[in-house]
C-alpha cells in the first residue's frame, strides 16, 4: 500500500483540515474504486469554534439565482468531516494495518482554502447504484475514537 502524506499548506489556525483518498484495489467486485474518507459526526461546540474561521470563500463572485441556495454552514459542514494531522495519521496507520492488501494508494493532504460556497458535506451525498458508504467504524475491533467512513464511487469502467 503505497501511502502519501503531504503537509504542505497546512494552516495553523485550523484544527481540521487533512483529506484522505484511498483507491480500493478491488471492491464488490470492481477495480480501482476511490474512496473519499472523512470523520462522521461534530457536536455544536466543534461548528462554534470553526464558525469564525476565514476558511470559506465570499459570496461575491457567485450569481445572484445561486447565492440562494448555498451557506457558509454546509462549507463549514464539510471541514469537519476533515481530519486533524493526528487523525489523519492514525486512519493512516489503521488502513495500513487493516486493509494494506485491499488498497493500492491512500493520499492524505490539506484541504484548499478557501473552501468554496456550494459544497455539500459528503455524508449528505445520497446513496445510488455507483457511490455509498462504507462504514469502517462498524468493523470488529474498530479502534479509532472518531467514526472513519468512506463514500465510493464506482468507476464505469472497473469490471
Amino acid at each position: 500500500m503505497e501511502i502519501n502524506f503531504v503537509t504542505d499548506g497546512e494552516r495553523a489556525d485550523v484544527p481540521r483540515q487533512y483529506v484522505a483518498v484511498c483507491r480500493m484495489i478491488n471492491f464488490r467486485g470492481h477495480k480501482n474504486v476511490e474512496t473519499h474518507l472523512f470523520r462522521n459526526g461534530w457536536t455544536d461546540e466543534e461548528m462554534e469554534a470553526v464558525a469564525n474561521l476565514d476558511v470559506v470563500a465570499g459570496e461575491s463572485s457567485l450569481p445572484e439565482e445561486i447565492k440562494a441556495n448555498v451557506s457558509r454552514t454546509a462549507a463549514l459542514e464539510c471541514l469537519l468531516e476533515t481530519f486533524t494531522r493526528r487523525e489523519a495519521e492514525r486512519v493512516a496507520r489503521y488502513l495500513e494495518e487493516r486493509y494494506a492488501g485491499q488498497i493500492a494508494r491512500l493520499d492524505i493532504c490539506p484541504i484548499e482554502f478557501p473552501l468554496p460556497l456550494g459544497i455539500t458535506a459528503l455524508g449528505k451525498i445520497p446513496a445510488t447504484d455507483t457511490g455509498g458508504f462504507i462504514e469502517f467504524a462498524r468493523a470488529k475491533n474498530y479502534p479509532l475514537d472518531f467514526e472513519l467512513r468512506g463514500y465510493y464511487v464506482i468507476p464505469e469502467d472497473s469490471k
